[in-house]
């Protein structure tokens, strides 16, 4: 029996661009930037929608989720996120 072939890795993406912000930017700056691109892009903004636009937005969503953690998810779990 033959395999399938491997799916193809996602390609790198700039964390710092995927959350609009420039390289540099404080924890603070991530917070509030994943705050605000997650209220714009969550997917149960688009359930009404049909499903190419709640597919998009759940991909972008990931892609949020993703470049924040690349960021910030290493660093100590013992730090709270800043008010």
């Amino acid at each position: 029996p033959r395999r399938p072939a491997p799916a193809p890795e996602p390609p790198e993406v700039d964390p710092y661009e995927v959350l609009g912000l420039e390289p540099g930017a404080t924890r603070e700056e991530f917070f509030k930037a994943f705050r605000e691109q997650a209220k714009k892009y969550h997917p149960d903004r688009f359930a009404q929608l049909d499903d190419d636009f709640q597919r998009l937005a759940h991909e972008k969503f990931i892609a949020l989720k993703q470049a924040f953690d690349a960021v910030v998810g290493d660093q100590k779990a013992d730090e709270s996120p800043p008010s």
